[in-house]
């Protein structure tokens, strides 16, 4: 039986052409630390974090050292999030979140008093414009929205949104952890200030890597809360001021760097509109596949969305069906609520156990209709 994998929502499978070669190649090549000697292979682990970081500035349309490598897309939240929010501030976010921004939020409400409002989405599942403009306060210090829901896929009018952020003097951060790769975001023209993105999703760079934006002028607004070594200025106790190395403390994830580098080449020979239909074409096949089912209801399948689908099956648990799937046709989504309560909270999903998220590519669109005959026994 065929593996089918459809957990790209999670991390992208399979990677860009390249990725594994360019990790191997530097481990076994090259294994030096970056930013810490002279000698040969030091500057050569140099110059891949250089590279990438130039790649990632043409990819995005803004200078590199606006950019800041991580972990995941979780590191790079907690790392804006953690870092800009004092006592007092007032926080705008939406039940649409992942509790990447979640989370640390409620921590922060507990330990700092920051305060917070949560948009609910329209029907179509993204956050109107005008119930932001609303919810702003005088002591609003930042909004976060995700760019597409990891639950139902549903894009964000987050241009709108950061028109209304820029207008009222508040920061906006964005979650493109599900469109990093997939949709085109221009740092130079998009009114958002700090963009949160996976390395290793739509990017289809090795996990491990993460990219934090941060518009020119913000660094010293935002405290690192980590802090070690960068090679540089090591005389001085206090972190650099600015750019990536007030933010880079520590080796960096050098394979995995070497692995995004290698993903950005290959995106650089891609078409992001030739992707997006990629995307449309492989949601609008699980749609019509998943549909033939009498049981499956589909969760906003008619709104504007990345290629992410979630679907419920009367008398089935999301965990059933995907035992179901796998068991019957190889096919590996992702039950339960996908780190996303709010979002299953409202849309009534959260007391059965969530969904089931299909996010795959589609080759036919009746990949997976063989599926769904056992779900009749």
């Amino acid at each position: 039986m065929p593996r089918l994998y459809c957990d790209n929502a999670a991390t992208s499978f399979p990677k860009a052409p390249g990725v594994a070669e360019a990790m191997l190649k530097y481990l076994t090549e090259c294994g030096a630390p970056a930013g810490r000697g002279t000698y040969r292979t030091a500057l050569e682990a140099q110059a891949i974090i250089d590279q990438c970081r130039l790649k990632v500035g043409r990819f995005f349309n803004a200078p590199p050292d606006r950019f800041v490598f991580t972990l995941n897309c979780t590191d790079s939240l907690n790392l804006a999030i953690r870092g800009l929010l004092k006592p007092g501030d007032h926080v705008v976010t939406t039940l649409l979140e992942h509790n990447s921004v979640l989370r640390p939020l409620a921590w922060l409400e507990q330990t700092l008093g920051i305060t917070q409002t949560l948009l609910t989405p329209n029907q179509q599942g993204w956050i109107e414009p005008a119930d932001l403009r609303a919810a702003l306060r005088p002591n609003t210090r930042l909004v976060i929205t995700t760019h597409a829901s990891n639950v139902t896929g549903v894009i964000q009018p987050i241009d709108d949104l950061g028109t209304i952020c820029r207008e009222a003097g508040v920061l906006y951060l964005v979650d493109a952890a599900q469109t990093a790769g997939v949709l085109p975001l221009n740092m130079s023209s998009q009114p958002v200030d700090i963009l949160a993105m996976a390395g290793h999703k739509g990017l289809k760079g090795p996990l491990g890597t993460g990219l934090l934006y941060i518009r020119a002028g913000l660094d010293e607004e935002i405290s690192p809360w980590r802090l070690g070594g960068t090679g540089l200025a090591s005389e001085d106790l206090a972190p650099p001021t600015a750019g990536p190395a007030r933010f880079e403390a520590g080796n960096q994830n050098l394979p995995g760097i070497a692995g995004l580098s290698a993903a950005l080449d290959w995106l650089a020979g891609q078409s992001l509109k030739e992707i997006q239909e990629r995307e449309q074409f492989s949601r609008s096949g699980w749609q019509i596949a998943l549909s033939t089912f009498p049981g499956i209801r589909l969760i906003l399948p008619e709104s504007s969305s990345v290629n992410i689908l979630s679907v419920t099956a009367e008398g089935f648990s999301p965990h059933d069906l995907a035992i179901i799937f796998e068991q019957e046709y190889g096919m590996e989504a992702r039950p339960g609520l996908h780190c996303a309560p709010l979002c299953h909270q409202w849309l009534g999903t959260l007391p059965t156990g969530g969904t089931l998220r299909v996010s795959g590519e589609c080759e036919a669109r009746n990949d997976a209709q063989p599926n769904f005959h056992n779900l009749s026994r």
